[in-house]
């Protein structure tokens, strides 16, 4: 008898940690959310501006300041080298970092961008490493790993990250 409860109450000990960490997660793509809907850019305007979303903020602009250069990157390889270059650049970066690292998202989201936009736009068939099914494969673990294994968080965390990694690509193209 000892056994079966001690593992319902682990079992409910995982559930509240589970929901404890979907919380927190809320909490910060709020922060991140409010950020980019609000074209913050410096740590002083995320606690000037909202008390209320201060940290995701400042943790958004600090995301940010890493990840641009890399996404820059990404567009300029493509605009050097198409398609294939964004997918030698995607899995290189995921020999590199395996799925510990969110960069490669960043990367991936760029091409799945373009070969939306661009690719089918001009009438190419979609690019089979940049469909939206083996985009999730990609990532599902990297968020997994990244604290984002619930569906509602992660899939907040992607929209942020699709809004975010669309007006880099949008801008450098000259859109």
């Amino acid at each position: 008898m000892n056994g079966i409860v001690r593992d319902a109450m682990r079992k409910a000990g995982d559930e509240a940690a589970q929901r404890a960490i979907a919380e927190l997660a809320h909490e910060r793509n709020a922060g991140f959310r409010w950020a980019l809907e609000n074209d913050i850019t410096t740590e002083r305007r995320c606690t000037e501006r909202s008390i209320n979303h201060a940290a995701g903020c400042r943790e958004f602009v600090q995301l940010q300041k890493f990840y641009r250069v890399p996404v820059i990157n990404a567009v300029e390889t493509f605009k050097d080298q198409g398609m294939s270059g964004l997918e030698i650049l995607s899995r290189d970066c995921r020999r590199k970092n395996g799925t510990a690292e969110p960069l490669c998202v960043y990367i991936d989201q760029v091409g799945l961008y373009v070969d939306a936009t661009i690719s089918a736009g001009l009438g190419f068939p979609p690019h089979a490493y940049f469909t939206e099914e083996a985009f999730l494969r990609r990532s599902v673990p990297v968020l997994k790993n990244n604290g984002l294994s619930a569906v509602e968080p992660a899939n907040s965390y992607l929209r942020d990250v699709h809004r975010y990694v669309t007006r880099i690509v949008d801008m450098e193209m000259g859109w």
